[in-house]
């Protein structure tokens, strides 16, 4: 399957790019460990290897 393809099938399914998708689940994960967890925002950077903030 070329690249192209892939991209259009997985936006055709998910309707978001593969980029949107992984950003999403990071963001979901990272929600889950604040309010679920109740790790700090610098605990679930750490977690999630964001290095920058501004970033997160």
């Amino acid at each position: 399957m070329s690249r192209t393809s892939f991209f259009n099938t997985f936006k055709e399914i998910h309707n978001q790019t593969p980029l949107e998708f992984f950003n999403n689940k990071k963001l979901e994960r990272s929600y889950n460990m604040i309010f679920t967890k109740q790790l700090s925002v610098k605990e679930v950077m750490s977690n999630l290897n964001y290095s920058n903030s501004s970033k997160f």
